[in-house]
């Protein structure tokens, strides 16, 4: 889920919602992800999802026997997922840095981070703490999983192209404006006539302090992919899938 701040004349909080009312439309859920992820756990395993954004992941877990939680900071993903899930999930609207507190009593099998979400946080230490803070909240064995764009080939070549995404109504695209130590993510929408424009700022997290992170918060393997199909990273991927073993 994007994690936006509105700027400029032509963004509004419209643009929350505009994503949300067609998030499944510009991210479908596709069942290699749903594959990898499954491969992971055991029937009726308890699972929190840090970033949810509409809850697809969420209901197609739930309704293959898990115990799913999703969360999300954004209220209107959250009120969209609900309505897809009914009882079969739980949502809260939330930070991902408040889940030791609010998720005090509930040990996870796995928890999972995906979409490049991880990077929408403010620094290293804020991902370090993340990452404490989901060692603590896990079962013992449990794993972590998280993807993030291979931000060691976009600083090494200064560039990252997004494929423009259509619908029958809307135009969405994503572009990167390189900062001093931060990316500027730029995302417009357009949709029934409308443009509307929001911008965030972006941690990108390589693959040495993500790693070395995570065994700072006691994780004791962790194994990089290039894909959902277990093919080990090689750095040269788009987007890179951590899986961390407590």
């Amino acid at each position: 889920m994007l994690l936006v701040k509105t700027v400029g004349p032509e963004g509004t909080m419209d643009l929350y919602d505009s994503i949300a009312d067609n998030y499944s439309r510009i991210f479908p859920l596709d069942a290699e992800r749903i594959g990898f992820i499954q491969s992971f756990l055991n029937h009726g395993d308890i699972i929190l999802d840090l970033g949810c954004a509409t809850g697809d992941l969420c209901v197609e877990l739930a309704q293959a026997g898990y115990n799913v939680w999703g969360i999300d900071a954004n209220a209107r993903m959250i009120e969209i997922a609900c309505r897809k899930a009914g009882k079969t999930a739980e949502f809260k609207v939330m930070n991902m840095l408040d889940i030791d507190r609010h998720f005090k009593n509930i040990k996870f099998s796995l928890i999972t981070c995906l979409g490049n979400t991880l990077p929408h946080l403010d620094s290293l230490s804020e991902i370090t703490c993340l990452f404490k803070q989901v060692y603590s909240r896990l079962s013992s064995n449990g794993r972590f999983i998280f993807q993030i764009l291979n931000y060691n080939k976009i600083l090494k070549e200064k560039k990252c192209g997004f494929p423009v995404i259509k619908g029958p109504d809307f135009v969405f695209s994503r572009k990167y404006e390189f900062l001093n130590g931060k990316i500027r993510f730029i995302i417009s929408m357009k949709i029934k006539r409308k443009k509307l424009t929001d911008s965030t700022l972006l941690f990108p997290l390589t693959k040495e302090p993500a790693v070395s992170s995570l065994h700072e918060a006691g994780f004791k393997k962790t194994h990089c992919f290039s894909d959902y199909s277990l093919k080990p990273s090689d750095e040269k991927e788009a987007a890179t899938l951590y899986v961390a073993e407590k």
